[in-house]
This record gives C-alpha cells, structure tokens and sequence, in this order.
C-alpha cells in the first residue's frame, strides 16, 4: 500500500481511492457445470485428455508447492512446474498424469 503522501495529487486537492475488486465473470461457475463443478480441458501437444470434462478438483505443482484448483476459487496466477497432475472426478475416481 502506498502512503498517503504518494496517492495525493497536486492540483486535486483530495486523495485518489484505490480499490481492488475481482471479474464477477471469473467468480462464476461455467454455464455447463454445477455450484461445486467446473468445466476442464487437459491436452499435451499430442494428446488431449479431457475436453470440457465436468471435474471436482484438479492438483496441480507449481514453484510454491502444490496448488489445488476448485470451482468459484479466488482467481489467483501460479508457475506451473513439471511434476503430477491430479484430476478429482464427480465420482471420487482420481486420474494422475505426469
């Protein structure tokens, strides 16, 4: 946060606001899946394995460690690494790729 000094404007005589706020877009969940669903695509350069695939939740690795993708989850941006990918199905099954 910076400090009131700096969010003060000459000339404006008055403070500038700031405010974050996240795409209520993002925050919805895909028209074709449920409350607690999502719709996932996986694919490699070869093959896809899953397209549009309704998924409870999908682990994945990243550089802070592993990371878990829920449906309406706070949109966030990670650095994927190589390592295992682990799709929950509505079922329970898990699918593991790596």
């Amino acid at each position: 946060m910076l400090p009131a000094a700096l969010l003060r404007r000459p000339g404006l005589g008055h403070l500038v606001r700031q405010a974050r706020a996240y795409a209520e877009a993002a925050a919805a969940p895909a028209p074709a899946a449920g409350p607690s669903q999502m719709s996932f695509t996986f694919a490699s350069p070869t093959q896809v394995f899953f397209n549009g695939a309704n998924v409870r939740q999908v682990d994945v690795p990243t550089l802070t460690g592993a990371f878990g993708i829920l449906a309406a989850h706070v949109p966030t941006l990670q650095v994927l690494r190589p390592g295992l990918v682990v799709v929950h199905a509505e079922d329970g099954t898990t699918s593991k790729y790596f």
